[in-house]
């Protein structure tokens, strides 16, 4: 029984040397390109996550998060990697001129329209009982940051006697954003609510690059400054 036991664990520990060695963890639809294979796997519209791997040994190199640098087309996730055509670590090229941009963007981002194309926008509670967010906007073209700072949920209608849109605050807990738009300065959801920028809000790429700017809680303008 001793002897069975013995080589029960012998055959185990050859399985998880084999595992991390990437022998059976080494993805079926890699694509050889020059000095690397390539696998890549959709993650959502328009966000892969993509693994390099050495041409000899297949030793995992690298895995990054990769964008498709447009928000009106798209990229047909069926056989990605075997149409990819070239690697160069930041951008891998795929047939028709086509191309994915590694970046830093969360995996959990959510990609809406912008006034430019589009933005991926990454939020997450900080304070539940004011509905205050954190969050970061990026450029759907190449993953830089757009904006970065506090944002307030609020509910939104307009006013037909004042004319203009009322804002208010929202009470009840929001299980989960459903993020549509950016507008340059607070970030649309459906159910009449929003993203109101709130505090200090960084600029660092876009039209209002290095600048900061502060904003009250109704999205209103107090200062700003240029930074950086």
């Amino acid at each position: 029984m001793g002897k069975i036991t013995f080589f029960f664990c012998l055959l185990l520990g050859a399985a998880f040397l084999i595992v991390y060695s990437g022998v059976i963890a080494f993805p079926k639809n890699a694509k050889l390109c020059g000095d690397y294979w390539v696998s890549c796997v959709g993650v959502k519209q328009g966000m892969y996550h993509c693994k390099i791997y050495s041409k000899h040994g297949k030793k995992l190199l690298s895995q990054k998060t990769y964008i498709y640098p447009f928000f009106y087309r798209t990229l047909d996730d069926v056989d990605l990697s075997s149409r990819v055509t070239q690697y160069d670590g930041d951008t891998i090229y795929f047939d028709g001129n086509r191309k994915l941009i590694a970046c830093d963007i969360p995996e959990d981002a959510v990609r809406v329209q912008c006034i430019n194309d589009g933005a991926w926008v990454s939020c997450k509670q900080i304070n539940r009982k004011e509905n205050l967010y954190t969050c970061t906007v990026y450029s759907v073209k190449d993953g830089s940051v757009m904006s970065r700072g506090n944002y307030v949920l609020k509910k939104y209608h307009w006013d037909v006697k004042a004319r203009k849109t009322k804002y208010s605050g929202v009470k009840e807990h929001v299980q989960w954003l459903e993020m549509q738009y950016y507008g340059g300065v607070a970030i649309s959801l459906q159910d009449n609510m929003v993203l109101m920028p709130y505090g200090w809000i960084e600029y660092p790429e876009g039209p209002r690059s290095g600048l900061r700017v502060q904003y009250n809680a109704e999205g209103k303008v107090l200062s700003e400054e240029e930074y950086g």
